[in-house]
């Protein structure tokens, strides 16, 4: 993509007082244009919310109702990428850096303080969040602080480290795995297995997911979360409360883990996974274990949820 050439990508803004109903924020490759009664408050909080490829699920949409239900006042600008042709590999760079050139002149036209913009990719979105992280990264404005990545797709992907996320991508970078390929080439597993951020969180090891769509349990709602979709169903929830999904930093394997019930650890703390990960500061680089209930809620928050 040539740099300042607009491609078939829409801005969205959602904030809690037009969750109904988006409003278009307009970029021609240089300009944001913005409606004259913008809802667009750069003092506040923003998040940028890519869906996966073929946008199926409206996760924008989700994301910014539970940030409103957790009383947050944050802009929530969903990135549309439905319409772009071409390979995956092309399409997450080509829309990771059109939106990094969107939040820059959001940024130069409008008052974002662009390291505070918090991309959130879920699959194959996890990778255009990773290359919004790579495009600013070659300016001069610094690093933005967080990325988070949702279940990174893994189909096509795994032989291009190049095109995913690492930890030069910003500041802090936490991972959810929730449908990990765990050996050999398995068609019904669609994420990464090994650990790709500063903090990757592994719900039930990062593989199966407990009475997801893919599994179901009798008597159980999967509520049309599949083992890959739990990973923005989890994220979804976690944004309504800074205790939801606790985990430990564990060194031993998922394995180890299930037979221990519970990782060696100096002083009890645990990290909340997903949005209130980093609440207080980045936690220690590493592995984090968790369990989840079977069915929403999910987080397990209860003693024997780590003990027997």
């Amino acid at each position: 993509m040539s740099e300042n050439t607009t491609i078939p990508v829409n801005f969205w803004l959602f904030t809690k007082d037009n969750l109904d109903e988006y409003e278009v924020m307009e970029y021609d490759g240089f300009t944001v244009t913005l409606v004259p009664d913008t809802l667009f408050d750069p003092t506040k909080q923003t998040k940028v919310v890519v869906h996966g490829f073929g946008g199926e699920i409206h996760i924008d949409e989700k994301f910014a109702a539970a940030y409103a239900n957790a009383g947050l006042d944050y802009n929530i600008i969903g990135v549309d990428w439905r319409d772009i042709q071409g390979i995956p590999q092309s399409q997450v760079q080509e829309v990771g850096v059109y939106t990094a050139q969107f939040l820059q002149a959001l940024a130069a036209d409008h008052g974002l303080i662009l390291q505070d913009a918090h991309p959130i990719g879920w699959s194959f979105g996890a990778h255009v969040v990773a290359h919004i992280g790579k495009e600013i990264n070659r300016g001069d404005q610094g690093k933005l602080r967080r990325i988070t990545a949702l279940d990174p797709g893994w189909p096509g992907f795994v032989l291009f480290p190049d095109l995913v996320i690492n930890k030069d991508d910003a500041e802090y970078i936490d991972v959810i795995h929730t449908d990990a390929v765990q050996t050999g080439f398995l068609i019904d597993k669609t994420g990464f297995l090994r650990p790709m951020g500063h903090v990757d969180f592994y719900p039930n090891g990062g593989s199966y997911q407990n009475c997801s769509c893919d599994h179901p349990c009798p008597g159980v709602d999967c509520l049309g979360w599949s083992d890959h979709g739990r990973a923005p169903g989890y994220f979804e929830e976690s944004i309504l409360s800074q205790t939801k999904f606790p985990s430990w930093r564990c060194d031993m394997s998922w394995e180890e883990f299930q037979q221990e019930r519970s990782c060696p650890f100096e002083n009890n703390i645990t990290v909340s996974m997903g949005e209130w990960s980093n609440n207080g500061g980045a936690p220690e680089e590493g592995i984090y274990y968790l369990t989840t209930k079977d069915e929403s809620p999910y987080s397990c928050e209860e003693e024997e949820c780590f003990i027997d």
